[in-house]
């Protein structure tokens, strides 16, 4: 069993131990996985990640229905990950920004007992939802 991580600056360092590119604001830990940032955050004693993949005003509103039953029904071949929106229900920061919403690929793991290699499978599952995900945003942009 290794070390254990409950907080930004060693899940930081871990993550550039496996040799991804990572920024530590005052609330985020930012890691780039390819184009996409994605941020990491702590609450209530879990780890919170959540990749952008658009904001919803990236998406015409001609397609916005194909695109969000195509998001439910990619949500079971994600997992652990799943495609959400954050509103300004999760965010009061967002409020009135609609089409800044991000869309993004989210997952929440407990740190009681968390290790790099945890660290590792998640981020190597996000890569593999970020792939899954292609179908979706293509449904998204193009209809």
């Amino acid at each position: 069993m290794g070390a254990t991580m409950n907080n930004l600056p060693q899940i930081k360092e871990t993550a550039e131990r496996l040799g991804y590119k990572a920024v530590l604001t005052d609330d985020a830990l930012i890691v780039r996985i390819g184009n996409f940032p994605t941020f990491l955050t702590i609450d209530q004693g879990r780890l919170c990640i959540n990749c952008k993949i658009a904001r919803a005003g990236d998406v015409p509103e001609s397609n916005q229905a194909a695109f969000a039953t195509s998001a439910l029904d990619a949500n079971t071949r994600l997992s652990p990950y799943a495609i959400a929106m954050i509103t300004d229900i999760d965010d009061p920061s967002c409020e009135g920004l609609e089409e800044d919403w991000p869309i993004v690929l989210t997952d929440t793991i407990p740190l009681g007992d968390f290790e790099e290699s945890e660290l590792r499978a998640a981020l190597v599952d996000l890569q593999a939802a970020l792939v899954g995900s292609k179908e979706v945003l293509q449904i998204a942009f193009t209809g």
